[in-house]
């Protein structure tokens, strides 16, 4: 619902006064827009990716060609459903990657911007939470497979597969995401006035140097949602409600692991057919 998000089906609802689970428009650009988040982020002290930012293809491929390392990642700063993130190993790559996103708008008018920032390396982590307006209760974390090839290779996806809780992710690494990336987080929205009751994911890099953040969704993320939910005990309608209600969440797990695999049909991420029977 990410779309939705970004154009104010929230502040909608609220006008109208009925009830809704989700981040307000204002809220809702810290998902649709990775200059905005990442502006956030370095404001807050929140630890992410060195970065540039680039409204524009020539200064993106002078900054390229003059003062980039290698690897390099870039990034179309608006929605691309999980698709608009390109690794680059060479100087060529990355320069083909800002034409693609930004002459060629492969994905469409998320490319009307770009962030292009420091490769990390590592191993990815995401952690779902619900947001009350006052405080942010984590889930248990999962690991995405976002590649499209088998041991992880070729482009990304929006998430090939997923295992939750993240076999990688210890309680270490959880204990320096609280106090790193979840306590600054918070104290931003709250200084944004960036307040609403609904969910925030936290996309991590885990890395020798510590725990990075990659990105903030604002809703369920997919398919990390479809592996978490069975492991929660606690009634989701309930969590919902109460957060909505500002009330605090006293969120309880199972004692076991589970799993998504996701079926895509041929081509994706790229051109692929759809609207055909799944069989």
């Amino acid at each position: 619902p990410e779309a939705e998000l970004s154009e104010g089906i929230v502040d909608i609802f609220e006008a109208k006064g009925l009830k809704i689970f989700g981040p307000n428009k204002s809220a809702a650009r810290l998902e649709s827009s990775k200059a905005f988040a990442k502006d956030f982020m370095k404001k807050y002290g929140v630890k992410t990716a060195d970065y540039k930012i680039f409204q524009g293809p020539q200064l993106a491929k002078e900054y390229l060609e003059e003062e980039a390392s290698f690897p390099i990642v870039v990034k179309a700063s608006g929605l691309a459903a999980g698709k608009g993130v390109l690794i680059c190993f060479t100087k060529e790559q990355a320069i083909k990657a800002v034409e693609e996103i930004m002459e060629e708008k492969s994905f469409g008018d998320a490319g009307q911007e770009v962030v292009i920032e420091e490769y990390l390396q590592g191993f990815e982590a995401s952690i779902l939470s619900v947001f009350n307006g006052n405080e942010i209760f984590p889930f248990i974390s999962a690991m995405d497979h976002k590649k499209i090839g088998e041991g992880e290779t070729g482009l990304n996806t929006g998430g090939m597969g997923v295992l939750a809780p993240n076999p990688k992710f210890t309680q270490a690494h959880f204990d320096t995401f609280e106090q790193e990336i979840l306590k600054p987080t918070l104290e931003g929205l709250k200084q944004e006035e960036l307040l609403f009751s609904g969910v925030i994911f936290f996309g991590l890099m885990i890395t020798e140097k510590g725990i990075y953040l990659l990105e903030y969704n604002l809703r369920m993320g997919d398919p990390e949602t479809q592996a978490t939910l069975p492991l929660l005990e606690s009634d989701l309608l309930e969590v919902f409600q109460d957060a909505h209600q500002g009330k605090s969440l006293d969120l309880k797990w199972k004692d076991a692991k589970s799993c998504c695999v996701v079926m895509a049909s041929g081509g994706y991420p790229l051109n692929y057919d759809k609207g055909f029977e799944i069989r």
